[in-house]
């Protein structure tokens, strides 16, 4: 006997297999934190000699994260189709605002601090994908097999938000995003002729904004040592001694004598 579907804005039951896959990714992440951190921090002062200093703050934030997981996954799915514009605007402004007033960290601007707490917005740019395209393919259905309503439009927006990104810049977040985009729309049930085609010419414009991004960069650099080595000829001394008259000088002075 099947058991009833739920009712529109009930909760309906958890899939077990996704939570059980969930929960042993936060359980391999924990040990690889572990794995990795655990021979540094047993050797240094400002850890504390701890090498379970960055495995304790792992299982805290992922004791939050569980606690958040298990509340929200008691909220309506409906619910989530009525909060992702909302939450799609506070995405953009974070991503704006971090160009903005966040300091470089490793050659990006991608976090936000407020005080000694920091979040990083391409997390929730993330979901903000997410979101967004589950309610765009649940709302429009078949027309998203369709390239003018269906696929152009959600292009538009991931490419802007993967731009956004690009801007800190933060390629690694950038094509995690995507990835998980590109999924979503396959799994939505896209046209596949519609995918690859517009993969095709993404790519193909990525490769060559690549190659003019590397053009430009080695002839910056050539532009620089370029000036620098004229600049060394000028002002380069040269001793008396080893000063050199002019061969076709030498040679009229020569013929006129």
């Amino acid at each position: 006997m099947k058991t009833p579907a739920p009712q529109q804005g009930q909760r309906g039951a958890p899939d077990f297999l996704l939570l059980i896959l969930t929960l042993l990714l936060v359980g391999f992440g924990i040990v690889m934190v572990f794995s990795a951190s655990s021979s540094m921090s047993v050797v240094e002062k400002k850890y504390g000699f701890d090498a379970l200093y960055f495995t304790k703050r792992q299982l805290i934030w992922a004791g939050l994260g569980s606690f958040i997981m298990l509340f929200l996954m008691n909220i309506p799915y409906t619910a989530y189709k009525k909060l992702y514009k909302p939450y799609m605007l506070m995405t953009i402004a974070l991503l704006f605002i971090v160009l903005i007033v966040a300091e470089k960290t490793n050659g990006a601007r991608s976090w936000l601090g407020i005080g000694s707490f920091g979040v990083q917005p391409t997390e929730f740019a993330k979901l903000a994908i997410i979101l967004y395209l589950a309610a765009i393919i649940a709302k429009k259905d078949e027309k998203f097999r369709e390239f003018r309503r269906g696929l152009l439009p959600v292009m538009i927006v991931v490419g802007f938000i993967a731009f956004l990104i690009m801007l800190q810049p933060d390629v690694g977040s950038c094509a995690i995003l995507v990835l998980c985009a590109s999924s979503i729309i396959l799994a939505g049930g896209s046209n596949l002729k519609h995918v690859f085609l517009s993969a095709g010419v993404l790519i193909g414009i990525a490769l060559l904004g690549t190659s003019l991004y590397l053009l430009m960069n080695r002839m910056r650099t050539a532009a620089i040592v370029w000036r620098g080595l004229r600049r060394s000829w000028i002002r380069w001394p040269i001793p008396k001694e080893q000063a050199t008259t002019c061969p076709v000088r030498s040679k009229r002075s020569d013929t006129a004598g």
